[in-house]
């Protein structure tokens, strides 16, 4: 996610883009690609003085960064959280310090997404009674020339276990929040991983 975030900044030009990773290789791979400057730790990353952080980091470690953002005063963009934190402590301190935090929530903004709210909002189709939503993926796919390291790669943070929240944001924000969830969690498949691989959710909406 991060290479794609330097890919859009540093087509600003009134932005002055840095880098901290841990690893060299992608320290290297970044400069060389996009000729930005990096940094090996926070302590030098922070002396850059930042006015914004963004935060493209594996999705259990978003709120360590978040706190150090509140802490610095620093404007912030969260990519999708899978894991809660006390958003109600990050809206005081940001309003306190007049600071933009901002969590991802991309797909509000997609065409498609925006049609089916426009199509409901309009009652074109009746009234709602139910919805139905299926997705699958094929999780050695993702980022395969990633190692053990790679966050999609873990139980607590596996591809299957993040795109349930993340497909919740377009689906509460189009059809409305649960009241109530039954549901199922699983492993079904035959995949090497030893972890869930199957989520299913029943939902009562408000």
């Amino acid at each position: 996610m991060g290479t794609r975030r330097i890919r859009d900044i540093v087509e600003r030009t009134d932005v002055d883009l840095a880098v901290f990773d841990q690893r060299e290789d992608r320290r290297l791979r970044v400069e060389k690609q996009f000729g930005v400057a990096t940094f090996p730790d926070k302590t030098t990353a922070f002396s850059w003085n930042p006015e914004v952080l963004i935060i493209s980091t594996p999705p259990d470690r978003h709120n360590e960064y978040i706190k150090i953002a509140l802490e610095k005063g620093l404007h912030h963009f969260c990519e999708e959280n899978i894991w809660t934190y006390d958003y109600k402590h990050v809206e005081r301190i940001s309003i306190e310090k007049s600071l933009v935090s901002a969590p991802s929530c991309s797909f509000h903004f997609l065409p498609m997404i925006q049609k089916i709210r426009e199509i409901l909002n309009d009652g074109k189709i009746g009234n709602i009674h139910s919805y139905q939503m299926t997705l699958s993926t094929y999780m050695p796919s993702w980022h395969p020339e990633e190692g053990s390291e790679y966050y999609a790669r873990n139980r607590n943070t596996a591809a299957g276990r993040e795109m349930v929240p993340f497909e919740l944001v377009w689906l509460n924000h189009t059809f409305g929040a649960a009241e109530f969830i039954n549901g199922m969690i699983g492993r079904f498949g035959s995949l090497s991983d030893e972890f869930e691989d199957s989520w299913s959710l029943q939902m009562q909406l408000k």
